[in-house]
């Protein structure tokens, strides 16, 4: 699938959705994907984590990688309560 370059995402912000898309979300690679943010990326667990909360609702991540960005909305709507 071609990746068409978004404008508005930062250098930054592609390589996270990059790193989010090869790793995913399974429990068993949290710590080798935390340690590919850190090396790659210099970002501790936690910034990684932010920047990609703030992604997932970015017009520009949705163009940029539609099929991640679907995921992660699922998996927060998911763990979210019911009140």
């Amino acid at each position: 699938m071609s990746r068409r370059r978004a404008s508005g995402l930062s250098n930054r912000d592609r390589a996270v959705l990059d790193l989010e898309r090869e790793w995913g979300q399974a429990p068993q690679v949290q710590d080798y994907k935390s340690e590919a943010a850190q090396r790659t990326l210099g970002l501790s667990p936690s910034g990684y984590a932010l920047v990609l909360s703030a992604l997932i609702d970015d017009p520009a991540a949705l163009e940029y990688d539609p099929e991640t960005i679907n995921r992660l909305r699922q998996v927060r709507q998911m763990r979210r309560p019911d009140f």
